[in-house]
């Protein structure tokens, strides 16, 4: 069975929901509330990463650069907390991938201050049409301003490079900026946000650390969804899983996580949801969740009987 979750940085380098419509975050709120709005509806894979929270979970300042990807060919390594920022918010900022497969820095990545964003999210490598969500205090002028250096027309509050990775970039207000790919219209999405994956909120539910992933399932199963969250630096999170029955925690299998050196906790049953608490030695990335995925299904986890 295929991986379901891919890692944010290609293998040459790691060895391998909120209020609506963009409306700023109250105090309370995690600044990446709201961001999956912005996302298709019927996304395969969906991250979120609330790089405030990164930051704090592993001990750096909070003008911790999340995009320094240079850094990569020269002084960071796995395990190294600015490593794991960057690696984190890959996950919900996918451009920054562009460097693991070339060695060259994406224009946007590098026209966006690391320092100034807050929380990010994606649908990853949606083969209908990459997009991603930022938060960030820094503003589209200046951001429109370097990109124009790069072949970036503006129009309005949209940037346009057909000839790009990155093709559209669209100033959705309140410090909410959209990227696209081919295949996808960040300034559609900024224009009438379509409300973002519903049937995956259960599982992205932000308790358990800074990195949320879920991905719909597989048709032969019972799990409608699967995923969760987990610290930026992997060592311990909540794995999750919608199903499409009342869930029994009798059917939860704990063996394949102990097999893949992943200590799980006491499961939890909701209704339709099952939570699987965990630590783990992060260490190397993609991160618990993505080792989870890489080295057998989520289906093992829940008996369908």
């Amino acid at each position: 069975m295929r991986t379901l979750f891919r890692s944010a940085l290609a293998a040459a380098v790691l060895a391998l929901a909120g209020c609506g419509g963009g409306a700023a975050p109250t105090p309370d709120e995690s600044p990446a509330a709201g961001l999956t709005d912005y996302l298709p509806a019927e996304p395969f894979v969906v991250a979120v990463v609330d790089v405030d929270e990164a930051r704090s979970e592993l001990g750096l300042e909070a003008d911790a650069d999340a995009t320094a990807i240079e850094r990569f060919a020269e002084d960071l390594e796995p395990g190294d907390p600015e490593y794991e920022l960057v690696q984190g918010t890959a996950a919900g900022l996918p451009p920054i991938a562009y460097f693991a497969q070339a060695f060259e820095n994406d224009p946007v990545i590098a026209a966006l201050d690391g320092t100034a964003i807050s929380a990010a999210a994606s649908n990853q490598d949606d083969p209908d049409g990459p997009v991603a969500v930022v938060r960030t205090s820094q503003g589209f002028d200046e951001l429109a301003e370097t990109l124009a250096e790069d072949g970036y027309e503006r129009d309005g509050d949209a940037l346009v490079n057909s000839e790009a990775r990155v093709t559209e970039v669209a100033d959705a207000g309140d410090g909410v900026i959209l990227l696209s790919g081919k295949g996808a219209s960040a300034v559609d999405l900024a224009a009438e946000p379509p409300g973002g994956p519903a049937e995956l909120d259960a599982v992205l539910e932000p308790s358990g650390g800074a990195v949320r992933q879920a991905a719909v399932g597989l048709d032969d199963g019972c799990q409608t969804a699967f995923g969760g969250s987990e610290r930026a630096d992997g060592d311990s999170g909540v794995l999750r899983m919608s199903l499409d029955r009342p869930a029994d925690a009798d059917r939860v299998d704990l063996k394949p996580l102990r097999n893949a050196g992943i200590d799980p906790g006491v499961p939890a049953v909701d209704s339709k949801t099952v939570e699987i608490p965990f630590e783990a030695d992060g260490g190397a990335p993609p991160g618990t969740i993505n080792r989870v995925t890489a080295s057998f299904a989520f289906a093992d986890l829940y008996v369908c009987g």
